[in-house]
Order: C-alpha cells, then sequence, then structure tokens
C-alpha cells in the first residue's frame, strides 16, 4: 500500500481553535452560536473530501465524533481524491461506522459500533432516502467525471496487485480494533457487544456480510462497493477505458453498512432495497394504467419550462436523467425534483411517480383528468408545479436557525424541512416537545430519534406521507402522537410495537384513509387519548376494547354501521364521540356498562333508542342532535347538557328528573309541548331552546326554571304565553317571534334581569305595562286570562308613576299588528338602545319620543306609513343607525346632533327629492361626517340639487363603505365600487332586461363589506344576464382583498371559458366550472406572485404575461390564503337558467301555483356527507386561523384540497310559470327559512326592490349579525307575449297594497290569526255561481289516532300546513273543515287541479314524525323506477263542478256551501283510496274542453296561467266506470286523475287488479309492525347520481332472476372503480338472494307481503363504499338466518 498517498491527522483532544470544516455554511454557522457548541465536548475529523460527495454529488451531514470514555479520538484520516487508494480495514471500518448514538450529555460518552450488528437485520432492507444535507456543495464539481475515474481504475490495479496481502492487513487490522461502551439498551447490542469483547466479532462480522445480497450493476462492480469508494453511477456521460471487473468478493463489494440516516445519503435506485412494511392491496389507492402517456411540464429554477411527453407511471429518477439531456447537462447528479403547491415543497424521491402525484393534485384541484387542456395549462403553476432544480431549499431555514434559540418545546414547522438541521443534534437530548408537522420532504432519521431520550410531545402530522415505524420506536419515553392528516392506508407494526408502548398516552390518527388498526395497538396498555377520526372504518376495531385504561375516543366522521357489543370492557372510558357516522337503530346495551361516561356525541346518524344512556350515572353531556329518535322515556339525572335538535321526537317523558341539566335543546322536532312534570324538573337550566315544534303555549310550570337565562321558543305556532314567565328573576334573553301571539304578558316586563326581548312576526296589537304598587300582585292566572280577553282600561289614562319601567336594552317587534297607541308604552322603556318597530301600523311617531331615550342608538321604522320622523332640530338625538326605509317620507330630519351621530341610514322607497338639509351649499353635503352606510334607491322622484352632483362622490364617498342607489332617476356620476373601500349598487334600466332588486346590511358589530353582488346586463349575448352573489368568509379590511379580486375578475373568467364552447348546456354547464377552476388558478397566481415580489422584490415582466397576472395590485399576503370567498350565480341565456355555486351561498327559486321553493344549489359545508367523505379520501382538511364551515370556496388555498372551487352546477329550463329566483348569503338562510322568504316575495311581487329591502328587515329582526346580501330576480319578462299580462297583474297587485296602506285598521281585523298565513296573499274572495268543489279526507286516520294519538297531533299540523298554504298559492277558498276533512272550493276546475296535485306531492316529502312513517298505514313504498309513491299520511281527494247554494254562516263569518254538487262531491271522495284524487264526469268534461276555441275565448288571464300550469305538470285520466253512489237515484261516472309524477300510482293499481288482489289493506286489518326493506341499504345506493338499475329482460324495469344473472358474460359486468373486489353484477346477485331471503322469513313470521320494488344496485365508487356494502349485504344475510333458526327452534 502507497502509505505516501495518505496523511493522517494526529490525534488531539479537542480540534483547533479556528478549526474550519470546509463547508461554509456549517461554518458560519459555528461562528454565530459559540456557546451552544461548547455544551459538549467533541472532536471533528476532517472527512476525507471525495466523501463530501456521495455518488450523486450530494451534500452530506458532517460527521461530528464524541470523544471516547478514554479521552483517545479515534484516528481519522484525509485522502486527497485525485489519487485513490484502498484504507486498510481498521480505517475502512472506522470511516463507514454508522453516526447513530451519539452520547448527549456533558460527560461525553463515546457512540457504540455495536449498532452495525444490533440493526443489521432491520436496515438492509430499508430503502434510503433520496434527500441530501443543508447547503453543501460538491467538492470539485468541474472535475467529478475525471475525480470518478480515477478513483474507479486506482481500485482495479490495487485489488488486481496484492489479493493476499490485502486480506491480511485487513483481518489483521480489524482484529486490533476495540469497541467503547454501547449506549442502547437492546439486548441484540449487549449480545453483541459481548461477543465484540472476546475478540470473535470479526467473524461473525464477515459471515454476516457474506450472506447479503450483493446489487451489482451492469458493469460487474458491486453497487455497494462504487457507493462505498464513491463511484459516479452516471457512467453513461462518459467512455471508461478501464476494464469493469471485480474477481471475487470483498470487505469492499458488502452493502451491510450504510450511513445514518441523519446524512442523507442516496443509493442508487438499482441498490434500493424493498420495503419490510408494506401495505395490503386492498388498503393501496389503484394507480390505474401506467403505460398511458403524459404530457409533463416540468420548470427550472429561473421559471423557465419544459415540456415533454412520457408515461404516467414514469419514476422520479427516470425523470432526472430524462430532463438532464434535455437540458443538455453532463451528468444528472446533485439534481432532483421538487413538487410545489401552493406554499408547501416536497422532494419527490427516487421511486415515486411525479406524473401519477401532478395528476393526482389537479384532479383534486377540480380539473378533468381526461382534458389534456386543463392538465397541461400554464394557469397551474402556482397550484401545482415540478421544478428541476439543485437549490437546497434547507439552506435557509438553517441560516434562521443559527438566530432562533432551541428550547425544550421546538416548533419546526411549516418550515419546509429536508433534514433535521444539524444544530438540532447537540440539543435532542433535552427536547421534550418536537413538532415537525407540515413538513412534506422530512422523513425522521433513526440516529436523530435515538438521541431524543426525554422526548415525550411529537408532532408529525400533515406531513402527507405514512411514518416509518422504526424511528418512533426508539423513544422511550414519547407520551403524545400526533400523526394525523399523512394519507395513511395502512399503519407500521412497529409503531407501536417500540420501547414507547408503555408510555405512549395520547395517540391522534385522524384525518386518513384507514379501514383498521394494526394487532399491535393492544400493546398500549396505558393509552388514554384515541383520535380516529376523519378515516375510512367501516366496523367497530375491537382491538380498541382491549385497551382498558382508554378515557377518550373520537369515531366521528367514519363509516361506522353499528358499535361493538364488548365497548364495555373499556370501563374508564370518560368521552365517546361518533358523530356522522351511519350507526342505526337501537345503542348497544353494553354502552350501560360505561360507569365513568361523561360525555358521548352521537349527532348526524340514524339512531332510534338510545335507552342504554340511562345506565349511565356519571353522563352529563348528551348530544343526540340529527338523528331519528322519536320518544324518550328515560333519565340522566346528572345531565348538565342535552341536545335533541333536529330528531323528529313526539315524547319526552323522562323517568327521573333533570336537575342538574344546564342547556336544553329540542328545537325542530314535532313536539306538541313538554308535560308540566318535565319543566318542573329543570329547576337548574339556563338554556333552553325549542324552536320549530308544534308548541301551543308556555306552560305556567316554566315558573319553576327559576335560573333560565336564554329562552328561544321561534316557530311554533304559540298563541298563549303564560303570566308566570314573569318570575323568571334571571331571565335575560326572550325570543319568541314568528309565532301567533296576540297579548303579551305584561308581567313579563317586570323581570329586571331582561334585556333582550324579540317578538317580530306575532299579531301583537297592544303593548301592556303592570302596574307599580307596593303590595304584590294577587291576582290569579284565571284573573289575568280574563283580564288579557277584555279590553280593559288604555294606558293612557294612567299615570307615569303606575307603571313599572322595564330594563329592557333590545326590543324587536317586526311584523306585527302595533297603531300609533304602542309609542304612550314604549315611552317607560328608557334603557332601550335597540328599538325595532318595521312593518307595523304607524302613521306617525311623537314629536317628543326621542326625547325620553337618551341612550338609544340603532331604530328601526321601516315599512310604516310614516309622513315625517318627529325629530326637532334642537332634540338631542345621538343615534348611530336609521332605518325608514318603505315609508313615505319627504325630507330629511333637520337635526344637527343626529347628522354627526349617525352611521347606518336607510331611506329608501320614500319620496325623497334631495339630501339638502338646510340649505343647497356645497357644505351641506358634509354634514354626515361618520356615515359609512347609505340607502337612496327607489325615492323614484331624487333628484341632485345643482351642485350636489359634482360633489356628491368628494363629499361622501371618502367615509362611505356602502351606497345603494338602485332605481333612481337620476343621474349619477360613474364612480367605481373598490369593494375594500366602498361598493356602490347602482342599476341602468334597459329594455329587455329582467327586473331585479338589490339590498344588503352592512353589520352594526363590524362595518365592513363582506358580501357585495355583481350584475352584468347583456353579459356575452343579448337578454343574457349574470347574477352574482359573493360572501366572504370573515369581515376584515386586508383579508377582503380577495373578495376584491374576485369581483373584479368573475365575469371576465367565465366570458373567458363560455365564449369557447358552443350554446349546448350540457357545453355551457362545463364551461361554468372552468370558469370557477381558471378564477381560482388566477388567484393563486396572483397570490404567489405578490408573496414573490414582497420577499424579493421587483419581478420581470416576462413572469407577469406568463402567469396571466393583470397588472392592478391586490397586495396580496399570506394571510390571504385563508380567505375564501362563495359564489351563487346565476346566468340567464334565452330561456335557461344556468346555477352554479360554491360554499354556503343558495338560490331558490318559485313557481307560480306552488307553495313550495325549488332550491337550485347544494350547500358545501361539514354538515354535507358528501363533502365530508370528498375530505377524507383526498386527505384534506378544514380548519386554520379562519374559522369556516365552507368546504368550497374560491380561495381557501392553504387549505387544499380539503378545500376546492369545484361548482355544483345544473341548468333549469324556465317557463312562464316560474315567477323569481332568489339568491343570498349564508347569513340569510341562517335565519330566514325558504317558506318565509317565498312568502314575503310573492306578497310584494310588484316591486323587486322593495321585496329585497323587506327581506333584509325580517333578517335583521330574526337575529342576523354578520353582514346580509339578497338579489331578486323576476322572471316574468323572458315571455313577451305575457308581458304585458304581468305588469297589468302587477299593477293590480300594487293599487291593492296600496289601498290597503290606506285603510289598514280594516285591513287588519281581516288578517287570520296565523302570522305566516298574514305574510301570504290574501285568500280570495268566497267564488260564486259555477265552481269546482273539493273534499279531503285522510285514510285510516282513525286507526292511526288510536295507535299513535301523540304522533299524529304533529301530524295533523304538518297536513293542515300543507293545505292551507297550498289554498294561498293556487287561490282557493276553505269553506270549513271537519276533523282532519278539508272543504274547500275554487272558480275553475284548473285551479282546483293544481291543489290536489301539488298537495299529494308535498305530502310525499312532508317532514312526518317518525311513528307515522314505521306503521303500516304510513310506510313508505317505492315504484318500479324507484320513485316515492306513498309515504306518510295518505288523503284521498274527490272533486266535483257545478253550480252550488251560497250562504254566509253568522258565527264564522265564512261563506257556506249548499246544494246537490256538494252533496255528490262528499259521495265521490268515498270512491278514492288513499293517495287518489276521485273526479266526477263534469270535471272530465271540463278538462276535455281546455283546448276548444270556445273555452280559450272564455278564459281570463289568471285561468289562462292555469291551464298552462296544469298542462305544464301533466295529468293522466283513468276512468273506474259507473258507480251507485249512496243517497243518489242515478250511477255517476267516477274517474281518476294522478299528475305525470305519480304515474306509478296507477301502474300499481291496474297491476294489483291484473293479479286480482285488493288495491288497499281492508280498514279493520289488525296492525302488525312494518317490517323496512332494504333501508339500509338504499340511502347509500340513491346518493350515487350514477346508480345502475338492474333492468328486466323486456326492456322494462324489475328485478332479474337469478338464473338470468348467471347468464350474464363477465364482459358485460363492470366495476365502480379499478381495483374493485367484485363486480357490480356479483353484488347484485348477492343482492338479490338477501332481499329473497328476508321476503319468505318475513312472511313465515307473519309480516304483510312487501312492496313489489327494486332499487338495482351501483357499483361502489371507492373502497369504504365497497367495503360498507359488502358488510351490510352479509350481516343482513346472517340476521335472517338467526331469524329463521329461532322460529324453527320455537315451531319445532
Amino acid at each position: 500500500m502507497d502509505q505516501s498517498k495518505r496523511l493522517l491527522k494526529s490525534a488531539v483532544p479537542n480540534p483547533p481553535e479556528h478549526f474550519k470544516t470546509g463547508i461554509s455554511w456549517l461554518d458560519d454557522l459555528d461562528e454565530k452560536d459559540d456557546d451552544s457548541a461548547t455544551s459538549v465536548n467533541y472532536d471533528i475529523p476532517e472527512i476525507t473530501e471525495a466523501n463530501l460527495c456521495n455518488d450523486s454529488h450530494e451534500a452530506l451531514s458532517p460527521c461530528t465524533q464524541p470523544v471516547g470514555n478514554s479521552g483517545r479520538p479515534v484516528e481519522a484520516f484525509k485522502t486527497y481524491p485525485s489519487t485513490p487508494a484502498v484504507p486498510s480495514k481498521s480505517v475502512l471500518f472506522h470511516f463507514y461506522e454508522p453516526d447513530e448514538n451519539f452520547s448527549l450529555s456533558d460527560t461525553g460518552r463515546t457512540k457504540s459500533d455495536t449498532a452495525l450488528a444490533a440493526r443489521e437485520s432491520s436496515e438492509k432492507s430499508e430503502v434510503p432516502r433520496d434527500t441530501r444535507s443543508a447547503g453543501i456543495k460538491p467538492y470539485k464539481e468541474n472535475n467529478s467525471s475525471n475525480c470518478a475515474i480515477s478513483k474507479e481504475a486506482g481500485l482495479r490495479r490495487l485489488i488486481d496487485k496484492d489479493r493476499e496481502s490485502f486480506d491480511k492487513n485487513l483481518n489483521q487490522s480489524f482484529t486490533n480494533l476495540t469497541f467503547p461502551e454501547p449506549i442502547s439498551d437492546d439486548s441484540d447490542s449487549v449480545e453483541f457487544q459481548r461477543d465484540s469483547l472476546n475478540n470473535n466479532w470479526p467473524a461473525s462480522l464477515e459471515g454476516s456480510i457474506h450472506e447479503l445480497p450483493r446489487n451489482s450493476d451492469d458493469d460487474g462492480i458491486p453497487a455497494s462497493a462504487a457507493h462505498i469508494l464513491d463511484l459516479d453511477y452516471h457512467r453513461d456521460s462518459y467512455d471508461s477505458p478501464w476494464k469493469k471487473f471485480l474477481p471475487y468478493p470483498s470487505i469492499l463489494s458488502d452493502d451491510s453498512w450504510k450511513a445514518p440516516e441523519s446524512w442523507g445519503t442516496s443509493l442508487p435506485t438499482e441498490a434500493i432495497p424493498k420495503q419490510v412494511f408494506t401495505t395490503r392491496f386492498f388498503a393501496r389507492p389503484s394507480l390505474g394504467n401506467r403505460k398511458k402517456e403524459f404530457f409533463l411540464r416540468v420548470y427550472r429554477d429561473d421559471r423557465t419550462s419544459v415540456s415533454f411527453i412520457c408515461p404516467i407511471g414514469i419514476q422520479t429518477h427516470e425523470v432526472i436523467k430524462l430532463l438532464a439531456r434535455l437540458f443538455f447537462l453532463p451528468s444528472s447528479a446533485n439534481f432532483y425534483l421538487l413538487l410545489i403547491q401552493f406554499n408547501t415543497e416536497r422532494i419527490l424521491l427516487p421511486h415515486e411517480q411525479p406524473c401519477i402525484i401532478f395528476e393526482r393534485l389537479l384532479s383534486l384541484f377540480g380539473c378533468k383528468v381526461t382534458s389534456d387542456e386543463e392538465i397541461n395549462e400554464e394557469d397551474n403553476y402556482s397550484v401545482a408545479r415540478l421544478v428541476f432544480t439543485t437549490m437546497d431549499i434547507g439552506a435557509d431555514v438553517l441560516r434562521k436557525f443559527s438566530e432562533k434559540k432551541i428550547t425544550a418545546n421546538l416548533d419546526i414547522s411549516r418550515s419546509n424541512l429536508e433534514v433535521i438541521p444539524v444544530k438540532i443534534y447537540p440539543y435532542a437530548h433535552e427536547l421534550i416537545s418536537l413538532n415537525v408537522s407540515h413538513n412534506l420532504s422530512l422523513d425522521l432519521p433513526l440516529d436523530f430519534m435515538e438521541r431524543c431520550v426525554k422526548l415525550k410531545r411529537l408532532d408529525i402530522s400533515n406531513n402527507l406521507r405514512s411514518p416509518r415505524g422504526k424511528p418512533i420506536t426508539a423513544l422511550r419515553q414519547l407520551e403524545v402522537l400526533n400523526m394525523s392528516r399523512n394519507d395513511i392506508y395502512e399503519l407500521d407494526p412497529l409503531i407501536f410495537s417500540g420501547l414507547s408502548r408503555n408510555s405512549l398516552k395520547e395517540l391522534n390518527i385522524a384525518n386518513n384513509k384507514l379501514f383498521f388498526l394494526p394487532h399491535s395497538t393492544r400493546y398500549l396498555v396505558n393509552l388514554t387519548y384515541l383520535d380516529l377520526s376523519y378515516n375510512n372504518f367501516v366496523t367497530f376495531p375491537l382491538i380498541i376494547t382491549e385497551l382498558s385504561q382508554l378515557e377518550t375516543l373520537n369515531f366521528s366522521h367514519n363509516l361506522l354501521s353499528q358499535i361493538s357489543s364488548k365497548i364495555g370492557s373499556l370501563v374508564k372510558l370518560k368521552h365517546l364521540y361518533l358523530q356522522f357516522n351511519d350507526l342505526s337503530n337501537r345503542l348497544p346495551q353494553e354502552i350501560g356498562l360505561l360507569k365513568n361516561l361523561e360525555t358521548i356525541d352521537l349527532s348526524y346518524n340514524a339512531i332510534t333508542n338510545i335507552a342504554s344512556l340511562s345506565e349511565c350515572p356519571k353522563l352529563n353531556s348528551i348530544n343526540v342532535a340529527c338523528n331519528l329518535l322519536s320518544f324518550y322515556e328515560y333519565s340522566n339525572p346528572s345531565a348538565t347538557f342535552i341536545d335533541f335538535s333536529f330528531c323528529p321526537l313526539t315524547t319526552i317523558d323522562p323517568a327521573f328528573s333533570y336537575s342538574n341539566l344546564v342547556y336544553f335543546d329540542i328545537s325542530h322536532a314535532k313536539l306538541i309541548g313538554l308535560k308540566d312534570s318535565v319543566i318542573e324538573t329543570l329547576v337548574n337550566v339556563e338554556t333552553v331552546k325549542v324552536n320549530y315544534n308544534h308548541f301551543t303555549s308556555i306552560s305556567d310550570a316554566i315558573s319553576a326554571m327559576q335560573n333560565l337565562k336564554y329562552l328561544s321558543c321561534t316557530n311554533c305556532e304559540m298563541s298563549y304565553v303564560s303570566p308566570n314567565l314573569g318570575k323568571l328573576k334571571h331571565l335575560v334573553h326572550l325570543d319568541l317571534h314568528a309565532n301567533n301571539i296576540k297579548i303579551f304578558p305584561e308581567e313579563v316586563w317586570q323581570v329586571s334581569s331582561l334585556k333582550v326581548v324579540n317578538l317580530s312576526s306575532n299579531i301583537l296589537e297592544k303593548i301592556k305595562l303592570p302596574v307599580a304598587t307596593s303590595k304584590k300582585l294577587t291576582r290569579t292566572i284565571s284573573q289575568l286570562k280574563i283580564m288579557r280577553t277584555l279590553s280593559g282600561n288604555p294606558v293612557s289614562s294612567l299615570s307615569s308613576q303606575e307603571f313599572v319601567m322595564p330594563t329592557v336594552e333590545e326590543l324587536y317587534l317586526v311584523d306585527n299588528r302595533l297603531g300609533n297607541d304602542c309609542f304612550t308604552a314604549l315611552e317607560y322603556f328608557k334603557c332601550l338602545k335597540v328599538l325595532n318597530l318595521s312593518y307595523n301600523y304607524l302613521t306617525e311617531i311623537p314629536s317628543k319620543f326621542f326625547q325620553n331615550f337618551s341612550d338609544l342608538k340603532h331604530l328601526f321604522v321601516s315599512g310604516n306609513e310614516l309622513a315625517n320622523l318627529s325629530i326637532s332640530s334642537t332634540a338631542q338625538v345621538l343615534l348611530e343607525t336609521l332605518y325608514a326605509n318603505g315609508n313615505r317620507l319627504s325630507s330629511f330630519p333637520k337635526n344637527e346632533a343626529l347628522s354627526k351621530s349617525l352611521r347606518f341610514l336607510d331611506i329608501s322607497t320614500n319620496n325623497l327629492q334631495n339630501l339638502a338639509v338646510e340649505k343647497a351649499e356645497k357644505k351641506s353635503l358634509t354634514k354626515l361626517p361618520q356615515l359609512e352606510y347609505l340607502n337612496l334607491s327607489g325615492n323614484t322622484w331624487f333628484r341632485f340639487s345643482e351642485h350636489e352632483d359634482t360633489n356628491f362622490t368628494k363629499s361622501y364617498l371618502k367615509n362611505l363603505k356602502f351606497l345603494s342607489i338602485m332605481d333612481l332617476n337620476t343621474k349619477f356620476s360613474n364612480a367605481p365600487s373598490d369593494v375594500l373601500n366602498h361598493f356602490i349598487q347602482r342599476n341602468s334600466p334597459q329594455p329587455n332586461i329582467l327586473r331585479y332588486g338589490v339590498c344588503g346590511y352592512l353589520s352594526r358589530s363590524i362595518p365592513v363589506i363582506s358580501a357585495c353582488e355583481l350584475v352584468v346586463n347583456n353579459f356575452l349575448h343579448p337578454q343574457s344576464s349574470l347574477y352574482c352573489v359573493l360572501d366572504s368568509d370573515i369581515s376584515a379590511g386586508k383579508n377582503n382583498r380577495v373578495l376584491k379580486f374576485v369581483y373584479d375578475n368573475l365575469a371576465s373568467c367565465l366570458a373567458h371559458e363560455i365564449n369557447a364552447a358552443d350554446s349546448s348546456s350540457e357545453q355551457i354547464c362545463n364551461a361554468l366550472r372552468r370558469g370557477f377552476l381558471r378564477l381560482n388558478k388566477k388567484l393563486g397566481n396572483v397570490i404567489h406572485y405578490d408573496l414573490r415580489k414582497s420577499s424579493e422584490g421587483d419581478v420581470d415582466s416576462n413572469y407577469v404575461t406568463t402567469m396571466n397576472i393583470s397588472e392592478k395590485g391586490y397586495s396580496m399576503d399570506s394571510s390571504c390564503l385563508d380567505i375564501g370567498v362563495s359564489i351563487i350565480l346565476v346566468y340567464v341565456r334565452d330561456t335557461r337558467a344556468f346555477v352554479a355555486n360554491v360554499g354556503t351561498s343558495m338560490a331558490i327559486m318559485s313557481t307560480r301555483n306552488d307553495s313550495e321553493p325549488t332550491t337550485l344549489s347544494v350547500m358545501h359545508d361539514v354538515y354535507n356527507r358528501d363533502e365530508i367523505r370528498r375530505i377524507v379520501d383526498s386527505c384534506g382538511f378544514i380548519s386554520g386561523e379562519i374559522k369556516s364551515t365552507t368546504t368550497r370556496a374560491i380561495g381557501r388555498l392553504s387549505q387544499f384540497p380539503g378545500v376546492q372551487a369545484v361548482p355544483y352546477v345544473n341548468v333549469q329550463y324556465l317557463s312562464e310559470l316560474n315567477e323569481f329566483i332568489i339568491l343570498a348569503n349564508q347569513e340569510f338562510w341562517s335565519v330566514l327559512s325558504k317558506r318565509t322568504v317565498i312568502d314575503v316575495v310573492r306578497a310584494n311581487r310588484h316591486s323587486p326592490l322593495l321585496a329585497s329591502t323587506k327581506l333584509r328587515d325580517y333578517a335583521i329582526a330574526y337575529g342576523a349579525e354578520k353582514n346580509v346580501l339578497v338579489v331578486i330576480v323576476e322572471l316574468n319578462g323572458l315571455f313577451e307575449e305575457n308581458s304585458l299580462n304581468f305588469n297589468q297583474l302587477r299593477g293590480d297587485e300594487k293599487t291593492l297594497a296600496i289601498s290597503e296602506k290606506n285603510d289598514n285598521m280594516s285591513f287588519v281585523q281581516d288578517l287570520p290569526d296565523d302570522s305566516s298565513l298574514a305574510r301570504m296573499n290574501r285568500e280570495v274572495s268566497p267564488p260564486k255561481g259555477c265552481i269546482a268543489m273539493v273534499f279531503t279526507d285522510i285514510k285510516n286516520s282513525t286507526l292511526l289516532w288510536e295507535r299513535h294519538p301523540i304522533a299524529m297531533r304533529s301530524a295533523i299540523k304538518t297536513h293542515n300546513t300543507i293545505m292551507r298554504r297550498q289554498l294561498r298559492a293556487t287561490g282557493g277558498y276553505e269553506v270549513k273543515t271537519e276533523g282532519d276533512a278539508f272543504m274547500v272550493c275554487f272558480q275553475t276546475v284548473p285551479a282546483a287541479l293544481l291543489w290536489c296535485f301539488s298537495v299529494q306531492l308535498q305530502l310525499l316529502s312532508a317532514d312526518w314524525p317518525n311513528e307515522i312513517v314505521e306503521s303500516v298505514q304510513g310506510r313508505l313504498v317505492l315504484g318500479s323506477k324507484n320513485e316515492v309513491l306513498y309515504r306518510g299520511l295518505s288523503v284521498r281527494i274527490g272533486v266535483n263542478y257545478g253550480v252550488t247554494v251560497s250562504e254566509l254562516d253568522p258565527i264564522t263569518r265564512r261563506m257556506d256551501y249548499y246544494g246537490p254538487v256538494v252533496n255528490r262531491t262528499s259521495r265521490v271522495v268515498s270512491v278514492a283510496d288513499g293517495g287518489q284524487i276521485a273526479v266526477s264526469a263534469e270535471v272530465v268534461s271540463v278538462l276535455n274542453q281546455l283546448d276548444s276555441e270556445t273555452m280559450s275565448s272564455e278564459k281570463t288571464n289568471v285561468n289562462e296561467m292555469e291551464v298552462r300550469a296544469l298542462k305544464q305538470i301533466g295529468y293522466i285520466i283513468h276512468n273506474l266506470g259507473e258507480f251507485k253512489l249512496k243517497g243518489l237515484d242515478t250511477t255517476e261516472m267516477i274517474s281518476l286523475v294522478y299528475p305525470v309524477q305519480l304515474q306509478g300510482r296507477l301502474e300499481r293499481l291496474i297491476k294489483s287488479r291484473s293479479l286480482g288482489t285488493p288495491t288497499a289493506l281492508p280498514e279493520t286489518q289488525t296492525y302488525t309492525p312494518v317490517r323496512s326493506r332494504s333501508n339500509s341499504l338504499r340511502p347509500m345506493l340513491a346518493r350515487l347520481s350514477d346508480s345502475k338499475s338492474v333492468h328486466g329482460e323486456e326492456g322494462g324495469s324489475g328485478k332479474r332472476s337469478v338464473s338470468s344473472l348467471r347468464n350474464v358474460s363477465p364482459s358485460e359486468s363492470t366495476g365502480g372503480y379499478e381495483g374493485c373486489i367484485f363486480d357490480d353484477q356479483q353484488y347484485q346477485l348477492l343482492y338479490e338472494l338477501c332481499e329473497r331471503l328476508e321476503d319468505h322469513a318475513a312472511i313465515l313470521h307473519g309480516f304483510p307481503e312487501p312492496p313489489p320494488c327494486d332499487t338495482g344496485l351501483a357499483a361502489p365508487v371507492n373502497q369504504a363504499e365497497e367495503y360498507s356494502l359488502f358488510y351490510r349485504l352479509t350481516l343482513r344475510i346472517e340476521n335472517t338466518i338467526y331469524c329463521v333458526s329461532q322460529m324453527l327452534g320455537h315451531t319445532g
């Protein structure tokens, strides 16, 4: 061996004072942090410069060498790379000794060489990472090829020269080496150390070496040998003149050793061993066709790009080689592919497939994979891009660490780390908490984790890669482990088999794709917290039941269909979360064994019985919202929180008291009321919500709730409020809006703690105050009721000292029947801050009224008949908000104090002529300095004075944020809307343009523009319009830059895509989808551009042009990545309305003669189950600094792919029956129901602007706190032929409305005592002459009342509401009711049939109590096409036509009808069965004459619309024949009429008659429980839009026989997705067998014959659905077999 070629470094105890490693960034760090360098005594050897570069010229982390126990450092060497030489064995072994076990104490323990053998078995199959250390430059990169050639040649010459001498010296060197003490407690390490002390370790080492496989390259040189000597594997770039061979195996060719993981070395691809742990085939995603060609675009550091076509399955190392040739590089070494996605970066590993990854990212973004144009657009730059680079993304991070103080709780999240920074290593032994989340390229190295001996908390979440188990097993004291959102399909079992399995207490594996848990989970014996939410669990893992110490279990947002009965073994469980699963039926009884359970959340399931919870003595929080509970007769005495909202409850009768209950929510149920015995037990309750029930009164027992603070009982049709409400001394908030309260008890005003009272939308006529007296009130409740019945003495006749002054601060009395006398009582409300008297019957405000309110800040008097506000010029009125729209004001109040304090002013829809306050001078325009909101819309006489027009924008828009000038007949300067600073609502009346109205509300709490509308007339085509509502997540000034961007660019992005498409509906829908994606990409590019500009300065113009960035600056910052905008738009083109939406804004459409609106959009929020599964499948998340429930939006790029911008798009074909479309934001829909919105708009259809303003005011009254925006588009103008008729109708309605207002008191007396009906159109006058008489009756009502009396009370209210609302919409007259039967009449037959059809259709979709739907009489019956034929109450209807005798009833004051026509109608209805409409011969004759000329000449405008509506719905007449009716001498020809949607009822009737079976069940048939047929399976199949039904052999719909399924060839069956275990035909066969087994078992047990229906079977679209489908089918078969065996056992 030529020793002259080697320079040995002398042994010194410490490195020189100015020692330099030769690595610039490392030397700089050491100079900046001298204090940390002295904490541990290290000897840093001079590593060979050749080995600073590995085979790919990658930079390696420095290898620091601790000083041994003897104080003598191990020898090191330095070899010049220009002359390669073979080192001795001693030097060779030391040089490649793994650097995995540093001594982290101050004493400087030496590292253990025993780690080589201790980890030999596990490391030989691990995959080295393709990463590199931070910032190291390759040595002599210009001469790398020559260096490699000389090293390779020198190696071969030395091997051929003296093999025997080499082996002898090598063995001698190994024998002379000794090992320091080990630092590992592993048994293998101790055993290996024992062998080394006996000097037997060289033999064992060599034996192990020869057993390892040798991976050789094509040239015959072992890969490991070339890696050891730093040979270049890319030998294709040069021609080697040397013969390449290796005569025999030696230590040089061995690959048993490899560098520590922290070095970041990488083996060549052919040398990478296979991983030991791989997920099972059914847990991995399908990669599709890997041979498909893919057009790939890759960028370089200078942002230039190259594009080429390659196989989609190409791997990263192949792409790098290909790019090296395309860029004419001599070698691909030191290059790698970087995947950049918005603000995150990740280095692709050599074996990864960049094309598949890139394609999936774009598909999650919304691009169609089949569209090459969408996949390869330049706009994808900010969404996802591949960069071919040599830059070290960790260098900047490491520079930051030089200034960052490292503490025991280290957070290095979101740092785009590639390796653990070197500076952290000396502090590893001090770390207690480590957060490395959101580092997509980081894989924790084993040697670093072994140093973290004190680590207790580890956060590796949001890294989108499955963590390796081995590094985690090295943590001995780990207590908290967070692995959420890592795209894990199957966990590595080693994670729970390591040293930390006894110490781990908290485990978070949420937001992954797990189907099951590994068997090693049972070793976590001390685990107390387990989070498995947002996964794909179909069954409850039994391994969890072995974790006896578990206290918190989160299984929410999975696919669980049932809970294991072994859950009772978790005796220490305290918190159980199971919301958003598929749980159904009864909870297992074993849950009652959880004696320590304190919290359970079962919301959003299908549970029907929770009786087992009553056995949990410590349960204090119960959330069962959105389930199918119909009764609750159990008790949880320790409960403090109960949420039963959105459950069809009809009975609550607990066995014990709820004395500890604090929060009680039973909203949206079917309760008629609460028993007094239940109310009396709620002694400590503080919050009660009973909204949307059928309460008729507030019971007198409410006085028992002495601690009640918040009571909400809205939309309950309640008419009586107990005076005992005044005994609740702690009541603060009382909300009783949308009821039928006519008299409000005066005792309530005595409650001193009461601050907020909302009595809006009731029928109040007076406000009564209690008399102030020193004596206690001794009146009984009965006396109070009598006094309220009588009028009593007026308040004005009493002195002011006799009344109590209420302490209420906010009083809402909107939409009542108050007159001017209410101000007398209101004068005693001295503490008022908010007073809302909108939409009453006020004509004048007393002049001294405002002088009594020093604290009044917000006044709402909209929708009255006020001619002036009666505010004197000297009064000190300090109002901040004044809404006086919809009155008769002709001038603005002349009050200087008011002008200075006003911030929000709405004086729209009045008679204002100008804004001049005192003088028409320039300074008069500056008298509202604080004004932020101004609405002048609808003042048709408004004119600017001589100087106001030019100075208006200068004087007002400087401070204004929101200005509305809709429908002003005056010119106004074209000041653009800035959105950020101010927004202007305007319209320009044009011919042939649809009328629309817009109104918004600027929140008083956060007066920032967060919602705006965008209206573009003549958009792209004449008579085409675009209507949009934009709603941002939050209201923060700078964050609304995203809203401004969307407002500026939405129309242009849509226009770009629509212009490129043809006029077909499919193409336009696709263009709208592409327009949304284009807008979102453009937003990403702008944010990326602004962030880069702020960090790097000016950006070249080529980049701006390439990225299609507007020159308009938005100054986006990093916070804009968390902001999103919801969009709802309607694009009206010819007679089509294209609707697209993302987010939570919504649109509905009203159709003439239909009381229920049509929903046009889909809510994209976390309560949508389809959205939850999409988020789980895409490994997304919904969180961040901005708390929002929106799952789709423009923006929120930091939460991609959880939040995407793919819109829901549909098309509506319009007709003259469609009245209007309403668009609004989320806050609007959260407080107003669809029915209320439709009723208000129809009542004000003559003016869309007035209707939109009224809806805005209703939203404020009902509790809207954030910004509100509503747009109403009138559709009548689309059909020119009927425009005259509609204009005439609008004029008549407007005249009628004005006349009603003029005679308001007489109008009030004619209103019904129902606030909801009073909002609708006025009831028509009683028909006269020849009329259509209609009788209705509920089938089997007597039987239902006997069996389900409580449920029938709720069902009857639902039935009556449908009947009466549809009467108002269609124009019918309610004569009277008898029990559950209605007698109504119409002027025409078409109107009568329209009402009948609408009623029958709405009864199918009504929200019936569960007891009704599960009964035999109200069960669900499906048709041959899977349509609903029967559900809930079944109503029979009879219709007759003729001349009647009418007379006014003196008692009811309603018109009554007599005569033969009425009698015959009562007999016709008896012929009909449930769900049928029987008509007489006269009705059929009228229907046959609808198209005749004589009939057409007699049609009125209204009648013509009814005929068109009837023809558009479509109907079928079926002649039943002649019947001899009771009490009639002659026979009557009876026919049945069905709407086309219910044609299946007729088919079912004809089929049953042909089979000779009766059409209806006998009335006297005994009751047996009904069996639900496939109800557990059908909801999952029905939600799939592409569900495939199995058709009969004749082409019709129906079931196939088993034999016909067997004859289907395999080529005919197609799976739902690639990787599907079985195809859909095989599942269909299993489904058929399951159905038949259940049918025969049910008939054997005595059940009635099940309905003949078939849903077909849809192929599963993902693995979770397939497993769920398979599990449910199997479970159904097992249950059927069990039932049959039980029956046979009982009978035999």
